[in-house]
C-alpha cells in the first residue's frame, strides 16, 4: 500500500503485544492494516488529502482531518 509520507506523525501503531495493526494515511483515505490477519479496512470520508492524524491512548479512537475548501474532521472507532 502507498502512504502519504509528507504527513508528519501520520503512521500509527494500533496493535498490542498480540496483534500487529498499523494505521497509515493514503491521500484522502485512511488504511488500517492488520499484519496478523493480512487484511485492511479503508476509512473513507475525506474529500481532500489527510493532513493531520491523532490516536487516543487506548488506541480505540482515531481522529483525522483534511484541509481544503470543504475541510473535514472525522472521529473513527478503530475497534
Amino acid at each position: 500500500f502507498g502512504f502519504s509520507r509528507n504527513l508528519i506523525s501520520g503512521v500509527h501503531s494500533l496493535g498490542d503485544a498480540e496483534s500487529r495493526i498499523l494505521y497509515v494515511p493514503s491521500a484522502n483515505t485512511g488504511v488500517i492494516y492488520n499484519y496478523s490477519k493480512r487484511s485492511q479496512n479503508l476509512l473513507q470520508g475525506h474529500c481532500n488529502q489527510i493532513s493531520c492524524v491523532a490516536v487516543s491512548d487506548n488506541k480505540q479512537w482515531l481522529v483525522s482531518a483534511d484541509s481544503g475548501n470543504d475541510s473535514l474532521v472525522v472521529l473513527w472507532n478503530t475497534v
